[in-house]
């Protein structure tokens, strides 16, 4: 959906940065994928 997650890329390295604002999403299976990309994001850094 758009709008839900922002892509940041520092410029430096591959590293994508997955960040979002306030939960806007509908389907709980859409929060828990959302939750598990941004723990890898963060495990990868």
């Amino acid at each position: 959906k758009p709008g839900v997650f922002r892509r940041l890329d520092d410029g430096i390295s591959s590293t994508v940065v997955v960040a979002w604002g306030p939960p806007q999403l509908e389907d709980p299976t859409e929060k828990i994928i959302a939750y598990k990309v941004s723990i890898i994001a963060y495990e990868s850094d």
